[in-house]
C-alpha cells in the first residue's frame, strides 16, 4: 500500500488511499482511475462496474454532462496494527447536469 504522507495509524492511511481512488472517480477520467490502481494496486471489489460506468458516462459526455459525488465513506474496523483487516465502503451518486 502506499501512502501519500506518512500516517500513525494504518486506518487514516487506508483512508487516504482510498480517498485518492473516491477523487480519480470524481474526476471522470477513467485513465485517472487505472492508473490509480496500477500504482497502488487497492483491492476495490468493484472496480470493473466502476471503470464501465466512466466509460459509458466519457463515450455520452457530448450529449449530457454528469457529475460524480461521493455522498458516503466508512471502514468496517479502524486498523491500528498489521494483524488486523479492514473493508472500506462507499457511496457515490450520479448526476445529470443541465
Amino acid at each position: 500500500m502506499q501512502y501519500d504522507t506518512p500516517c500513525d495509524v494504518i486506518g487514516d492511511g487506508i483512508e487516504q488511499l482510498d480517498r485518492r481512488g473516491m477523487a480519480a472517480i470524481e474526476s471522470g477520467d477513467v485513465d485517472e482511475f487505472y492508473r490509480y490502481l496500477d500504482e497502488t494496486d487497492n483491492t476495490i471489489c468493484g472496480r470493473h462496474p466502476i471503470s464501465i460506468l466512466m466509460q459509458i458516462l466519457r463515450l455520452v459526455r457530448e450529449q449530457q454532462e454528469f457529475r460524480v459525488t461521493f455522498n458516503a465513506y466508512a471502514q468496517s474496523s479502524r486498523v491500528k496494527t498489521k494483524r488486523e483487516s479492514s473493508v472500506s465502503y462507499a457511496a457515490a451518486a450520479v448526476t445529470a447536469l443541465q
